[in-house]
């Protein structure tokens, strides 16, 4: 077997782990509840007990247990995951408010420890009043309003001077403009405003990927290896695909979320398909999504008798799957979306 064959069985699997920040309750246009400061002033809810709204609080406690419960973890390289935390709008904004925020560094300078951060873009702008965020409009202006707001506040935030925003990856939210939008005419607006912004990586659920995607991928199912959306006008998006969030409590079988045997099954075929595919150009990657808020949940609820059965059940299910995979001569390595984008250009170039 000669060295090309050879190198698919020696590269290891690519595996990044983003957290998403779900941040306050969208209210529609004209809301009373405008200038409510619940999300910034909640708190954390009494030791078991379900909490009554979302609060910033739990946001930020979730991803610190997210990181520390990483820590258990390490790759083949021996290196523990790094986290891709990717805030909405109305998080960003908070953290970024000198009487409410900077919060996110309290714990942990997650710089330093080689997260990453990025932009998750719901359906939603800022409304102009306090803290609230309203729903957009299904459009071209309105998906430009909802990113440039967004960015605006994500591009404020500063840790000891440096910017924290990556300022490279989005989560377009092209399910929320589609329908009525055409789902590939969403992807084309989205991705035009994100790279005027800057951002060149597009992570997002595999059924809002179609430009360029390549014809021998199934559609039904995360690409398993990295490629590039190229409009042809200059604008270049690499596409991470992934199936939604890991959770115990998924329905199963949807494009928004994965059993965490499900995830580890996609796993071992995207495993199975890159050491049998002898084109060096392919990259091979696994992505997925947790919720720092619903992981912390999870957690808490433990305090009240109730066993961990949401995404803090899929978590620990999922990676000591993957650690059963090393273990077992599977080589992997945990890297951020900014890591993925060095390595697809070293490849093309």
């Amino acid at each position: 077997m000669d060295k090309q064959q050879q190198l698919p069985a020696e590269r290891p699997l690519k595996i990044i782990l983003m957290t998403h920040v779900e941040g306050d309750e969208v209210e529609p246009k004209g809301s009373p509840r405008c200038g409510d400061l619940t999300y910034q002033t909640g708190g954390l809810p009494e030791k078991g007990a379900l909490p009554k709204f979302a609060t910033y609080e739990i946001d930020v406690a979730g991803t610190e247990l997210l990181h520390e419960t990483l820590q258990a973890y390490t790759d083949s390289l021996g290196k523990t995951p790094k986290l891709f935390i990717e805030p909405v709008g109305s998080f960003w904004q908070t953290e970024g408010d000198t009487q409410y925020g900077g919060m996110l560094f309290r714990k942990y300078n997650f710089l330093e420890l080689g997260c990453e951060l990025g932009l998750q873009t719901h359906n939603i702008y800022y409304s102009g009043e306090g803290f609230c965020w309203n729903y957009s409009a299904p459009t071209p202006k309105g998906i430009w309003r909802r990113i440039v707001d967004m960015h605006v506040f994500a591009e404020r935030v500063k840790h000891n001077g440096k910017k924290v925003n990556g300022g490279l990856t989005i989560t377009g939210g092209h399910k929320n403009a589609s329908p009525p939008m055409d789902p590939r005419k969403a992807e084309w607006f989205i991705d035009h405003c994100a790279h005027l912004l800057g951002y060149r990586i597009s992570y997002e659920d595999y059924d809002g990927h179609f430009q360029s995607k390549p014809e021998t991928i199934d559609l039904n199912c995360a690409c398993p290896y990295a490629y590039e959306a190229d409009y042809g006008d200059g604008v270049r998006m690499l596409k991470i695909d992934f199936n939604g969030m890991i959770t115990a409590d998924s329905p199963g079988n949807t494009p928004r979320s994965e059993l965490p045997d499900e995830a580890l099954k996609r796993l071992d075929r995207t495993v199975t398909v890159q050491q049998s595919d002898n084109d060096p150009s392919h990259l091979y990657y696994f992505a997925t999504t947790f919720h720092s808020n619903v992981f912390w949940i999870d957690h808490h609820m433990v305090k009240s008798g109730t066993p961990l059965h949401m995404e803090g059940a899929g978590f620990k299910r999922f990676m000591d799957g993957v650690q059963a995979r090393m273990e077992a001569g599977v080589k992997i390595e945990f890297i951020t979306p900014k890591r993925l984008l060095e390595d697809f250009q070293t490849i093309r170039n």
